[in-house]
């Protein structure tokens, strides 16, 4: 049976098949985008998030022989190749560069030309589902994300212990462990949601999300998260009375930080009290900067001098991860300079702009939306390319759904 030409209204049989696939497809996703393996990892350290890639790339490449079909319409050829190119770059990084004693940069390099073939092989499945489809998994994706780093605020440790690695005691992150993780999955999510969302159940769904975000206490994503609202209220996306509702929402989140510090204050998590206070401050403008914003700077000028030594060839891949400081440079664009040199600089350029060409949207605008949070994310942080969700959505956004084509499973199931 074909998805491509297969007729739900005369093929009544083909229905239960392709309903299948969707819910397939949709598990991929959320998946994906919860970081399931890392998450289980959390509550197991001995627990291999291999497995869990293992089992979604057997999934993937099952829909595929469900779906008899070429995979791979509306992916653009472009952005393809582009991986091909990371994972070509990796692969001499890691056999070819002269790597001092005890650095780790060859298991980084190798890790690295890992993410981009399983992210390709999920895109193929994926990219079977019509837009529209893909959309609505998506408001559920973000759901799902956003009421549980909501139940995690409330509940500290009970959906993951507090000593996991990338927790970060006093913030909510949900499944994703991390709240900087959180904040970018509830954004892209979002993003990716918009294809199904009327004005003012966007506006809704925006309001729920940023709910999630403020108790990230992730200061790029909630600062992203009002440039979308200004972006989206201002080519008519959401209601023009939403201002309103979306001010009164800060105001009253702002002159709740007391009751939140005295509730965090008081829950298991005091020793972290000192940062997350500086981070409350931020928010409450008491405090434009702290000792997190002052690192960053740090880190941004320490990676530019990195690409500065060597800008052609890049000091080699995780250059940026074994220096004199503890974290990377938090900062996606100035990582590929400094790791790659100038043809990693080219590869982050290249990328802006395939979305920015992209076709997810039928309307252009949402493109240069989609294309502005690609780069104030790359200004934020440095691991983008390390996650499957990331490289999906990048994938997703380049990609040419929005356009209809006979040849598409757009009539696969009808709205």
């Amino acid at each position: 049976m074909s998805l491509a030409h297969s007729n739900p209204v005369n093929d009544a049989r083909a229905r239960p098949t392709q309903w299948f696939i969707v819910i397939i497809i949709a598990a991929i996703l959320f998946a994906s985008f919860i970081d399931l393996g890392n998450y289980f990892s959390a509550i197991d350290p001995s627990y291999q998030p291999k497995r869990v890639y293992l089992l979604l790339v057997g999934l993937s490449l099952g829909v595929l022989l469900l779906a008899q079909r070429f995979p791979g319409g509306g992916m653009r050829t472009s952005f393809v190749a582009l991986l091909f190119v990371y994972v070509f770059l990796n692969l001499v990084h890691a056999y070819f560069f002269d790597w001092r004693a005890g650095s780790n940069g060859q298991d980084i390099a190798m890790f690295r030309a890992q993410v981009p073939p399983i992210a390709l092989v999920f895109g193929l499945a994926v990219i079977i589902v019509p837009r529209h489809l893909l959309a609505r998994i998506f408001v559920l994706i973000l759901l799902v994300v956003s009421a549980s780093v909501i139940v995690d605020f409330l509940k500290p440790q009970w959906l993951y212990p507090m000593d996991a690695p990338a927790a970060v005691p006093g913030r909510a992150a949900g499944f994703l462990v991390n709240p900087t993780k959180a904040g970018e999955v509830i954004m892209l999510s979002f993003l990716l949601a918009l294809p199904a969302l009327t004005p003012r159940r966007g506006l809704l769904l925006y309001l729920f999300a940023g709910l999630a975000i403020f108790l990230t206490f992730s200061r790029g994503a909630m600062f992203i998260w009002i440039l979308v609202f200004a972006f989206l209220w201002m080519i008519g996306s959401l209601p023009r009375g939403s201002i309103i509702v979306v001010g009164l929402s800060l105001a009253g989140l702002t002159a709740s930080l007391g009751l939140i510090t005295l509730y965090i204050s008081q829950g298991s998590t005091a020793a972290n009290i000192p940062e997350l206070i500086q981070r409350l401050g931020f928010f409450s403008g008491d405090q434009i900067t702290d000792d997190s914003a002052t690192t960053r700077m740090q880190l941004f000028v320490e990676g530019l001098r990195l690409f500065a030594s060597q800008p052609v060839f890049g000091m080699g891949a995780g250059a940026s991860d074994e220096w004199r400081f503890e974290v990377g440079p938090h900062n996606q664009a100035v990582l590929m300079s400094a790791d790659y040199g100038v043809l990693g600089l080219l590869m982050w350029v290249s990328i802006g702009l395939l979305c920015l060409t992209g076709r997810y949207y039928q309307d252009f605008r949402l493109q240069w939306l989609s294309t502005g949070v690609f780069v104030a994310f790359s200004m934020l942080t440095h691991n983008m390319l390390d996650f499957t969700y990331w490289m999906l959505a990048l994938l997703l956004l380049s990609s040419s759904l929005g356009v209809p084509h006979p040849s598409r499973t757009v009539s696969m199931i009808r709205s």
